[in-house]
């Protein structure tokens, strides 16, 4: 009998400073089990706990008894509601620990959950169900303050504003992963910066600074305004709260309309292109002043029909916001019989203002369209010259193109081993396509050029119809051979005899 009071009354002084005792009372010979409730006080925004005590007081062991607790309490939650006892044995205890999450809007005061224990008792099943009272003793308290910055708190309608504001941890403990975001409470007011913001770590005292743009509208009276945010963040123990805020700030001037200034420029106006030639027309779009809405663009091609179109011909762009810069590029062809010269594009765009103002922009930009200009020689030419010699060689130049082309020169060029001589050049003048023009040139070939294959450049230049010079290159192969003895005559009146022994070979 000592023992069994040992046991029963800490349970019995438990119970009492608990205030609540169920027990499920039946005769010495069967099981009978009594449940104690201990309550720790709860705060709100975190996790707490209730421990159960389940003793089996009779004479025979319980088996498959199953706890249950729950909650019908808005914001207060049960995260392991259930447990199963396989088996208590006859004077036993058996424990059940409980976590409950109180959500931090759950105010100070008592909460009644729910306990229910069920077994089998005499072969009947038993199910108590035992009121349980928490205690919420502490309310949520804020954990961060948040402090727009005095320099950023007043505004201009019509304009963007940088505004920025602190992050203050103000409780007394670490603060992890705090995520901030932000969301305008106006159709006045357009956040423009960040609006969603991400701190690791932040210790108790310390402070973080944020920085965002707002844009007002011109429509905007002066007054107080304010934006609101939401804060997420976890305690050094892994409770994730949530926190709102507002941030108040005053407008308190107008800034004078701007309108917006659109320019169009053309990213390689110094290209060209052939007849027949497929080409991209690159442009880049700059805004300046003030943010244009709705921009689209549109090109208007040549009155002749030299360039067709190979994409769409009008784009729509969106909104530009100032010192913005947007790329766009229409596809065109050239037609194969388009003469060399300039052919224009007009580019148009349109777009409103903020005060829904339609604009136009203008520009017109220049499609250099070239000759085809092929050169070269009507016959194959393959030249032998001997060593430390002159040779002179003539040919016909072919213009293959599309249109004549004026001022042409033809010169043998004097690179290793070839020297230019006299007559290493001729001025042809103008040459109509498909009319061979016969030349003739020179050149030298230095001494010690070694024997064998060497090339020798042909550069014919002119002028095209942008009077421009260009040149062209022809290759002519040259083969060097080794010179030739020259015998000498002895000089002087050598007579018959003489005459007559070199015809013989003879000595004299």
């Amino acid at each position: 009998m000592v023992k069994k009071k040992t046991v029963l009354i800490p349970i019995l002084v438990a119970c009492i400073l608990a205030g609540q005792l169920g027990l499920a009372l039946a005769d010495d010979i069967v099981p009978h089990l009594g449940v104690s409730v201990f309550s720790v006080p709860l705060s709100a925004g975190k996790h707490g706990y209730v421990y159960f005590d389940v003793y089996n007081s009779g004479t025979y062991d319980v088996l498959e008894a199953e706890a249950i607790l729950t909650s019908t309490t808005p914001g207060i939650s049960v995260l392991n509601a259930q447990s199963v006892f396989n088996t208590i044995h006859d004077k036993h205890h058996a424990y059940y620990n409980a976590t409950l999450l109180v959500d931090q809007s759950v105010g100070v005061g008592a909460y009644t959950l729910s306990f229910s224990l069920s077994y089998m008792r005499l072969g009947k099943a038993v199910i108590d169900v035992i009121p349980v009272t928490v205690q919420v003793t502490q309310a949520f308290q804020p954990m961060f303050k948040f402090v727009l910055s005095p320099d950023t708190s007043n505004l201009k309608a019509g304009t963007t504003n940088g505004l920025s504001f602190s992050a203050v941890n103000i409780s007394n403990e670490t603060l992890k992963d705090i995520q901030i975001s932000l969301s305008s409470s106006s159709s006045l007011l357009s956040i423009v910066g960040d609006t969603n913001f991400d701190e690791g770590a932040l210790k108790a005292g310390a402070a973080t600074l944020f920085t965002t743009a707002m844009d007002v509208l011109e429509s905007a009276n002066s007054g107080p305004y304010s934006m609101s945010g939401l804060a997420y963040y976890s305690d050094a123990e892994g409770n994730r709260f949530h926190q709102s805020f507002m941030l108040s700030f005053d407008i308190t001037a107008v800034e004078p309309a701007k309108t917006p200034t659109l320019t169009i420029s053309n990213t390689n106006p110094f290209s060209s292109v052939n007849p027949g030639q497929s080409f991209d027309l690159d442009l880049e779009i700059a805004c300046s002043s003030a943010q244009a809405f709705n921009v689209r663009t549109s090109i208007a091609l040549d009155q002749k029909g030299m360039l067709s179109p190979q994409s769409p011909t009008s784009l729509a762009l969106g909104d530009i916001r100032p010192m913005e810069r947007v790329q766009l590029k229409y596809s065109l062809m050239v037609d194969g019989a388009a003469a060399p010269g300039q052919v224009l594009v007009v580019v148009t765009l349109r777009y409103s203002d903020s005060k829904g103002i339609q604009g136009t922009s203008t520009e017109t930009m220049t499609v250099i369209v070239d000759e085809i200009v092929n050169f070269s020689l009507l016959n194959d030419l393959a030249l032998t010259v001997e060593q430390n010699a002159t040779k002179q060689f003539e040919g016909d130049l072919l213009l293959v193109g599309t249109s004549r082309v004026d001022f042409v020169k033809v010169s043998a060029v004097a690179q290793d081993p070839f020297m230019q001589v006299t007559g290493s050049s001729e001025y042809l003048g103008a040459i109509d396509p498909d009319s061979p023009v016969p030349f003739t040139l020179k050149f030298g070939v230095k001494p010690g050029t070694a024997l064998g294959d060497h090339t020798l450049p042909i550069k014919i230049e002119y002028m095209n119809h942008r009077n421009q010079i260009k040149e062209s290159i022809i290759n002519v192969p040259v083969t060097v051979v080794k010179a030739e003895p020259v015998t000498q005559v002895p000089s002087g009146d050598i007579g018959f005899w003489g005459w007559l022994r070199q015809i013989l070979g003879l000595k004299p």
